[in-house]
């Protein structure tokens, strides 16, 4: 991402990525999953959403069937 691009592994030939956006999701780092270096996490913008509760899934979704 910093060097606009990649190596490839079976052809070690350099790829170059031009116009491309990534985007991820990512949980808590608990039970089996990881944590994430902020090396990786610099390239992305976060944002985190409150999960809704019953009530309002129900309005929204009762609303959109």
């Amino acid at each position: 991402m910093d060097n606009g691009g990649w190596y490839d592994l079976d052809t070690k030939e350099y790829k170059y990525l031009c116009g491309i956006s990534f985007v991820a999701a990512m949980l808590p780092p608990i039970g089996g999953r990881n944590v994430v270096t902020m090396r990786y996490i610099r390239h992305f913008n976060l944002l985190y959403v409150e999960p809704f509760d019953t009530e309002s899934l129900m309005k929204i979704f009762g609303n959109v069937l």
